[in-house]
């Protein structure tokens, strides 16, 4: 049999952690999955206090130490009250030290609030940095793309970096509520059973089933939150869409600000509509039990009114009422600390969930040292997207280190697909990639993906200075200036009105560049890496094609120690490589050199005398 007392913890850990409602038929047992439950807010809990108290001890210690004697404060000043009064009224003398002690005591709560809220601000930066930094890092270990196409995964990023700066620090602010709560409701508690044992009792009677349903309310509040996700998501991207500078041609040119402002406002009125009937019920769920709490106290206000407690003095009666109220302030305080608390709990489970992730390629056998071989083979690869769809079907191809080849084909033949393989973004449905006779999924990720520089058709375009956007991919000491100016003079990027310091992005008081620049410093870049396979995936489409085949012909040159793989639909400069890799619908169709694919008239030389007859039809310019 289980003691009263050990009967008394479970329900009331129960109902104050666990957001379940009580079976009638068996309101003492916990289910396995209430325990498990249980286990995970507690876990939770636990994280949420490691990661505020990690981000600056010494102010998390004193932002505590303040708010407990924030606590107690109240009903040390209703003790001084009641000696206070009393003595007033009996006629004695009042001395300085009670009067000092009284308005300490009421001051002080007011006069630490001031220090607190600058504890709190800068605990809260502190916090807020280690939280994202922390999610930066989790993001880091998701090696792969198909993971990234996860929807749920989407709402999960948008909601952790929304309310990193507020709810990591608010989960330590409502734990301490609580605790300091209870510290005053404690002893007000003891200072009201003096008058009557059951008044600590019939106040608090309705304060659990208050805080379980706002628990209940605000859960449902966050689970539509969450589900919601998607909306969030739109109405921001229409917000920033009208609000970018790259868009600004374009918007203002068509006018575009009603469209994009009536589909901001669909959006976000949509989610408004989710979110509106659970904020509601909030409100109201915990009405009746606040309603019962008036009864109560309205109940025991009466009770002393009928002269219940004749032989209660003057101090004694001010002490009691004003301990009534703040009781009941307190209580009410803490339930709504503890439903604040769901919010802050499920935050740090979606935070645990991200860094145990498991990405849809394996990693944990990648241990292999990168053979001295560095061959390329393609088994019999095929490959399919998450959504089902095939890109590639029985791609079967070898590649000697420092050969260059030519990837060519139409829009969605799976070029840019086979890139992906070989970078190890996702794996292949069927066959498998060798290098040096070793399969990729072996070889040990960091080191193989280090072995690579590749330069893709949405290529970064990050708003740093010039020479930190062509350092990207080395270590800080590992690259000097004059490393830097040679890597922008054979992508042919100019550096004489701009230099390696110059900062990029107008919102930062930088330059904007134009698509072609933009091209030729992230080819830079990519040249600048190093790197033993290169891969350039529609590098120069912003180009026109006579600057496209110059700078793949300097190019060649550049990469004579390197193997090469450029992806392009142009074929113009295709000639410049010992070899040509047709694909078509997923299919590798045609392999051989340039020369003689086009003696075939296969597939290759198609494309060939289509593309040479539109160069021909293009007219002069004028």
């Amino acid at each position: 049999m289980l003691s009263e007392s050990a009967i008394a913890m479970r329900v009331i850990c129960y109902f104050s952690l666990s957001g379940q409602p009580l079976s009638l038929f068996s309101p003492l047992l916990i289910s396995k999955d209430s325990m498990q439950k249980l286990r995970s807010t507690f876990s939770s809990l636990s994280f949420a206090i490691q990661v505020v108290y990690a981000s600056s001890p010494l102010i998390t210690l004193a932002f505590l130490l303040l708010l407990v004697l924030q606590g107690v404060m109240p009903a040390i000043n209703v003790i001084f009250s009641i000696e206070l009064v009393d003595t007033m009224t009996s006629g004695e003398a009042v001395s300085f030290v009670l009067i000092f002690c009284w308005a300490l005591t009421f001051s002080l709560p007011h006069i630490l609030a001031p220090i607190n809220s600058v504890l709190q601000g800068t605990l809260n930066d502190k916090v807020t940095r280690n939280v994202q930094v922390s999610i930066i890092e989790m993001m880091s270990n998701i090696k792969d793309l198909g993971t990234l196409h996860d929807e749920k995964l989407h709402d999960t990023i948008e909601l952790l970096s929304k309310e990193s700066s507020h709810r990591p620090l608010n989960t330590l602010v409502n734990l301490v509520d609580i605790f300091r709560g209870f510290i005053t409701l404690s002893s007000l508690a003891f200072i009201l059973s003096m008058f009557t044992w059951w008044l600590p009792l019939l106040l608090l009677a309705p304060m659990l089933p208050v805080g379980l349903a706002m628990r209940n309310a605000q859960t449902k509040v966050y689970k539509v939150m969450l589900s919601s996700g998607k909306e969030p998501r739109f109405f921001k991207y229409f917000f920033q869409t009208v609000l970018s500078p790259k868009n600004a041609e374009d918007i203002r040119l068509y006018n575009l600000f009603p469209f994009f402002s009536q589909k901001y406002q669909h959006h976000y009125d949509r989610y408004l509509s989710a979110m509106k009937g659970k904020r509601l019920g909030a409100a109201l769920t915990p009405q009746p039990w606040n309603l019962l709490y008036l009864l109560c106290l309205t109940g025991t206000v009466y009770w002393l009114s009928l002269g219940a407690t004749s032989s209660v003095t003057g101090g004694q009666m001010v002490g009691l009422i004003q301990s009534l109220a703040i009781f009941g302030a307190t209580s009410q305080a803490i339930t709504w600390s503890f439903s604040a608390l769901t919010a802050c709990v499920e935050y740090f489970r979606h935070m645990k969930s991200l860094s145990e992730i498991t990405p849809s390629i394996d990693v944990s056998k990648s241990a292999l040292p990168l053979p001295n071989d560095k061959t390329i083979v393609f088994d019999n690869v095929s490959f399919s997207y998450p959504d089902g769809r095939c890109a590639l079907s029985n791609i079967s191809l070898t590649i000697a280190a420092g050969e260059k080849v030519a990837l060519v084909g139409e829009n969605g033949a799976g070029k840019t697909t086979l890139v992906k393989l070989l970078c190890r973004f996702y794996d292949p449905t069927e066959g498998r990639i060798t290098v040096g006779g070793n399969d990729l999924k072996r070889l040990n990720l960091d080191e193989w993906r280090a072995y690579i520089g590749a330069l893709f058709q949405d290529f970064g375009r990050y708003n740093l200075t010039v020479g930190e956007n062509i350092s990207l991919g080395h270590s800080q000491g590992d690259v000097n200036e004059e490393q830097l100016r040679g890597a922008a003079e054979k992508a042919r990027f100019s550096l004489e009105t701009l230099n390696l310091s110059s900062q990029l992005g107008t919102e930062f008081g930088g330059t904007n560049l134009s698509g072609g620049q933009w091209q030729r410093l992230a080819l830079a870049r990519t040249v600048n890496r190093k790197c033993g396979l290169v891969m350039l995936d529609e590098p120069t489409s912003a180009m026109d094609p006579r600057v496209e085949a110059e700078l793949f012909e300097q190019f060649t040159s550049i990469m004579t120690d390197r193997t090469a793989l450029m992806v392009t639909h142009r074929l113009g400069s295709v000639a410049l490589l010992e070899r040509v890799l047709v694909l078509k619908s997923g299919k590798l169709i045609e392999d051989g050199s340039p020369a003689y694919l086009e003696s075939i008239g296969g597939e290759y030389a198609q494309l060939w005398k289509l593309q040479s007859e539109q160069y021909k039809k293009q007219p002069e310019a004028v």
